[in-house]
């Protein structure tokens, strides 16, 4: 979701930290600003679009990583092998929504 605020990003972190250590992540509000109701579907193509160029573009703004937390996002653009994508959304009024997309073979 990388909303920036210490409290989101605090269960971000230990989130990513525990369930996907050493998997790549990245933000897309570092690009756009938080767009409100739009945030969900312009983060889930900009998944779509990564997953198809099989790379992840380096996170700005990011400068110091949490040492409570064993994940931090890419900070240079990264090349990924993988075949799925996580866009996960925690939206304005409760509206929470996990997607997972396949890319190609």
């Amino acid at each position: 979701h990388g909303t920036g605020t210490p409290e989101n990003d605090r269960v971000e972190g230990k989130l990513f930290s525990e369930m996907f250590p050493k998997v790549p992540f990245g933000s897309t509000k570092c690009f756009t600003g938080h767009t409100l109701g739009a945030a969900g579907g312009i983060e889930a193509v900009i998944t779509i679009i990564c997953l198809h160029e099989r790379r992840i573009p380096a996170n700005i703004g990011f400068e110091e990583p949490d040492p409570d937390f064993s994940s931090k996002p890419v900070v240079e653009n990264t090349k990924i092998a993988g075949r799925y994508g996580l866009s996960d959304s925690v939206a304005f009024g409760g509206n929470n929504v996990a997607l997972i997309f396949q890319g190609q073979s």
